[in-house]
């Protein structure tokens, strides 16, 4: 499973989000550069899918970033069972789906709002404060992943090579993050992984026009 160069081989990492797309490929990435993780995951069933294949180099904990409990217990089961936490990759999120704001009802925007600023903003610092003193103690290293991706077949339209990107095409800039010698000199920074995207421009998803 481990690669040739395990520069990930003296870490552990807690990856929330981890039961698809790229939560599920950073969690093979790591194990597959040699780190330990534990899996965070909501629904259990997409969760055992992803870490059962890994052996004991992963373990999964079914739980809600939302949940200061469910975060500590994650850390607690980090450290239990593998010593230590160097990384937390929170990757955990919810999509709006770009409903315009006008085919809302107030309730409905209510909770819109609730949902994603307590999945997205307020479950990725729950995480981390439950993981601080561990990252501290460690050197460690937080990862935070904000994504804008849609359907692939309307990615692709809107990029130079007309390929969206799988999330495996992501997931060695989250190793390089999370290496203590690759990544240590990153801090405070934005990487932008959109195969191009940005060179066209925003996109107009409810034009106005004829």
């Amino acid at each position: 499973m481990m690669s040739g160069s395990a520069r990930l081989g003296d870490r552990v990492a807690l990856v929330t989000g981890a039961g698809s797309r790229i939560g599920a490929g950073v969690v093979h990435r790591f194990v597959g550069e040699g780190a330990r993780v534990v899996a965070v995951e909501r629904d259990g069933e997409r969760l055992e899918r992803v870490v059962e294949p890994l052996g004991d180099r992963a373990v999964a904990v079914r739980g809600d970033v939302t949940d200061p409990g469910d975060c500590r217990r994650a850390v607690e089961v980090a450290v239990d069972r593998f010593g230590r936490l160097d990384v937390v990759v929170s990757n955990a999120g919810v999509h709006d789906q770009y409903v315009a704001l006008t085919d809302l009802t107030t309730d409905q925007l209510d909770r819109a709002y609730e949902e994603v600023f307590a999945v997205n903003v307020k479950g990725a610092l729950l995480m981390v404060h439950a993981a601080i003193h561990e990252l501290i103690r460690n050197r460690g290293s937080i990862v935070f992943t904000g994504s804008i991706s849609k359907e692939p077949d309307q990615v692709a339209r809107r990029l130079p090579t007309g390929v969206a990107p799988e999330p495996a095409d992501v997931c060695g800039i989250y190793a390089m993050l999370a290496s203590d010698s690759d990544g240590s000199a990153v801090t405070g920074s934005v990487i932008t992984v959109d195969a191009g995207q940005l060179l066209w421009g925003p996109v107009n998803h409810h034009p106005t026009g004829p």
